[in-house]
Order: C-alpha cells, then sequence, then structure tokens
C-alpha cells in the first residue's frame, strides 16, 4: 500500500495509523529514499511497540555528498536493526510462504517468526 502524508514518517498518515492499528502493529516496510522515510517510521514503529521489518534488498537511497548510495543505504539498514528486524526479500518470503518455516534469520542475526500472519522477534 502506498500512503499520501505531509513528512518522512509513514505514521503522519492517519490512513497509515488506522491500517497498522487494525494489523495489530505488524508492519513490513520497503522503498526508496530510504534515508529518511524508513528510518522515519521504523524508529516511530519502535516507539509505538509495534513489529517492523525492513526488506533492505527491496529498498535504496540516495547519495549524501559525496557518500555513494549503497554506501548510505548500508548505514540506513544497520540502523533500522535498531528498531527492528531487516531481512532480505528471499527470506521474508520464505518467512511468509504457507507451508514452509516460520522463521526466518535476519541479515542483522535476529530470528524473525510469523505467527498467524504476525511477525515478531525472537531472542535467541
Amino acid at each position: 500500500m502506498i500512503f499520501d502524508r505531509c513528512q518522512p514518517s509513514c505514521y503522519s498518515s492517519k490512513d497509515f495509523v488506522e491500517v497498522i492499528a487494525n494489523s495489530g502493529g505488524n508492519l513490513v516496510i520497503a522503498g526508496f529514499a530510504g534515508e529518511v522515510a524508513c528510518p522515519s517510521t521504523a524508529i516511530e514503529a519502535f516507539h509505538r511497540g509495534h513489529n517492523l521489518v525492513f526488506v533492505a534488498d527491496a529498498s535504496a537511497s540516495h547519495p549524501l555528498d559525496s557518500i555513494p548510495a549503497c554506501d548510505v543505504h548500508d548505514v540506513i539498514t544497520r540502523l533500522i536493526s535498531l528498531y527492528g528486524a531487516v531481512t532480505t526479500t528471499r527470506s521474508w518470503i520464505k518467512s511468509t510462504s504457507p507451508g514452509s518455516r516460520a522463521r526466518a534469520r535476519c541479515v542483522t542475526g535476529k530470528t524473525l517468526e510469523w505467527r498467524h500472519g504476525s511477525p515478531r522477534i525472537v531472542e535467541d
């Protein structure tokens, strides 16, 4: 889903807030301009006690001055890992597909477990 918003965090959209509230506070994010919207949304999700998954390889960032886009994205991915699970598209699909294992190891070393369609970080 795409939500119009007036600030970087998706939580600035009333529609987004309503959808997340109805999902039990579970969200998966990915997107372009990851250096702005994705960390803003991740931090706010964390503060609200929501379960966030960031799909790193389905996201991208702009370069910042002389810092290449890939380096910016690596730092943003590590930052977001402080506030939720970070995974790859392949791991996320595997962990959410019917009949597959319901757990996936995130690139941050955390384990993501899905129960009844809801993500949860499992402490190993």
